[in-house]
This record gives structure tokens, sequence and C-alpha cells, in this order.
């Protein structure tokens, strides 16, 4: 929030959205709707870097992952 602070004027409704995005970590979800399109956004942002790391690791031979996938056939 500081660096967003230190940059630009915020509204409510920026702050609040910049504050909770990261719900259900943070105690109380966002307030509008746009804070819910910020979040959601986020978790897919998360997912997408996961899926592609996840395949980075099980190209790899010699890792766990590399094995597992092998022996489903589908190197």
């Amino acid at each position: 929030m500081e660096n967003a602070k230190q940059y630009f004027e915020l509204t409510d409704e920026e702050k609040d959205t910049i504050l909770r995005h990261m719900w259900p970590l943070t105690p109380v979800p966002p307030s509008t709707r746009a804070g819910y399109a910020v979040t959601f956004a986020d978790k897919m942002c998360c997912l997408e870097e996961t899926k592609a790391t996840v395949k980075r690791y099980a190209a790899v031979p010699g890792h766990l992952l590399f094995a597992q996938t092998a022996e489903r056939g589908k190197f």
C-alpha cells in the first residue's frame, strides 16, 4: 500500500482492493466488485505460474515428477 500511495492518489475503493486482494488469507473479504475481480485475477495468475513451474520440473530427467510422468506414458 505504501508504494502505491507514494506514486498515486488512491480512492477508498483502490485502497480496499489493494489491502484485501489476498483474500481468503486476509480475514476480511473485498467489499467491492472490483476487489473481487482483482482477487480472482490474482488467483488465476498464481495458478498459471504454478502450472508452468510444475511442467518445467516434470520435464527434467531424473526429477521425481519426470519419473512419474514418464511412467504414465506422457513422454
